[in-house]
């Protein structure tokens, strides 16, 4: 057997990643820096009432490409800073971008003279 035939064109194995969230950026902070709120709906073990729970996790943004509002995808990754240990792998809705409103004085019709 050759020596240029001991590669086969088996697909790679997936890369093991951590666990992976799914959340709104809160704010962005610093260039690459963004907080995500998460939340998750959880049952009271006693009362058995459903309670929201949230939590805010800081998370590195290597393409700079998430706005505050926008929904994304985080995944575990290695420490980036003293706090940030979450990548954002992708943004998964972006916010609607809403038309500014007119401004209060601009408004002639309303005017009464």
């Amino acid at each position: 057997m050759p020596a240029d035939e001991t590669t086969t064109d088996s697909p790679k194995p997936p890369v093991k990643t951590g666990r992976s969230l799914r959340g709104v950026v809160a704010s962005r902070s610093g260039t690459q820096s963004v907080t995500v709120v998460v939340k998750r709906l959880v049952k009271h073990p006693l009362y058995l009432k459903r309670l929201n729970k949230e939590k805010k996790y800081h998370a590195h943004d290597e393409k700079e490409s998430a706005q505050v509002g926008d929904q994304v995808t985080i995944v575990e990754s290695r420490p980036r800073s003293a706090k940030k240990r979450w990548l954002i792998v992708e943004v998964t809705q972006a916010k609607e971008m809403s038309p500014a409103p007119a401004a209060k004085g601009s408004d002639t019709a309303n005017q009464g003279s």
